[in-house]
């Protein structure tokens, strides 16, 4: 008591910058092969922006939420998840690309994903007061700011396997992208890095708020 009132602490709830991807399942083998092969293209070309972030592909841009509206999402997302998967299936790996602009990409087949991203940016405004933008969810950044078309196309090379090589390194690579697996991941911005600083600082920092396997979801009967 302050002079006959109650001081009553303000009660104040933090706002998070959230990020909405999917990832490489931790501990497949194509997380193991995804993760040895940028290491193997940093040790030969340096790193770039690309490793600022963990190797993924974009479901959402960042936006700002709660810790009740992160919780509120994570409630409706697995049911919503799992219905565009039903539907059209998990993502599947294309070819390695290289752009004139300085990238080189996995390209990606992830309708699902795609359709539960502009779902979601519904679902969230209606229901939970969020702005979400969605993405395209149609590729993997492996690489960026590489303006050499030689160096482009070696970095190419690391990621993938000719398609008429026979050795067993290069079947054992398109069997593992075949096969790849992938998690949902919502995480949360702790702290920004930047490119200049990437040797000093690190990457970004994230936590992990949630993280779904897939494939947990697509054999499990679709509530009604």
């Amino acid at each position: 008591v302050v002079e006959g009132y109650l001081r009553i602490p303000a009660i104040v709830s933090s706002i998070l910058r959230i990020l909405v991807n999917i990832q490489p399942a931790e501990g497949s083998v194509f997380y193991s092969m995804l993760y040895e092969q940028r290491q193997k293209c940093a040790d030969e070309f340096g790193a770039d922006p690309t490793f600022l972030y963990p190797l993924h592909v974009s479901v959402t841009g960042f936006f700002e939420a709660s810790e009740f509206q992160i919780r509120r999402l994570r409630d409706v997302i697995p049911e919503m998840l799992q219905r565009e998967l039903k539907d059209a299936g998990g993502p599947t790996i294309g070819k390695v690309i290289c752009t004139k602009t300085g990238y080189v990409l996995f390209d990606m087949q992830a309708s699902a994903i795609t359709n539960f991203s502009q779902r979601l940016g519904e679902v969230s405004s209606r229901q939970c007061g969020l702005h979400i933008r969605p993405k395209a969810v149609n590729h993997i950044s492996l690489a960026c700011n590489r303006p050499e078309e030689a160096i482009r196309e070696k970095i190419r090379r690391i990621f993938e396997a000719p398609e008429d090589a026979m050795d067993d390194a290069s079947r054992l690579i398109r069997e593992t992208r075949d096969g790849a697996e992938f998690d949902l991941v919502i995480s949360r911005l702790l702290a920004r890095s930047s490119f200049e600083r990437l040797s000093e600082d690190g990457p970004h920092k994230f936590t992990e708020v949630v993280r779904i396997p897939l494939n947990s979801l697509i054999d499990i009967p679709t509530p009604r």
